[in-house]
């Protein structure tokens, strides 16, 4: 990928917020669809894939069903 868009690690986390990604794997395929290069070696860390997760679950509970009503 280029340098003018943003890194990897900053579009998984805008993947991850998006609510479009359900798991770290999809954020991978995602990444990878979108010629990141070294998708692996970026989310290879306990820390990031720990807030990954957090944004994704975040998302996920700001809007679930409850959140409709």
């Amino acid at each position: 990928m280029s340098q003018e868009g943003p890194s990897t690690v900053e579009r998984a986390v805008e993947l991850a917020k998006s609510g479009s990604c359900a798991t770290i794997a999809d954020i991978r395929k995602a990444l990878t669809r979108e010629k990141y290069d070294g998708v692996n070696q970026h989310l290879n860390g306990a820390a990031l894939k720990k807030q990954l997760v957090a944004l994704m679950a975040e998302r996920k509970a700001l809007s679930g069903p409850n959140r409709a009503r």
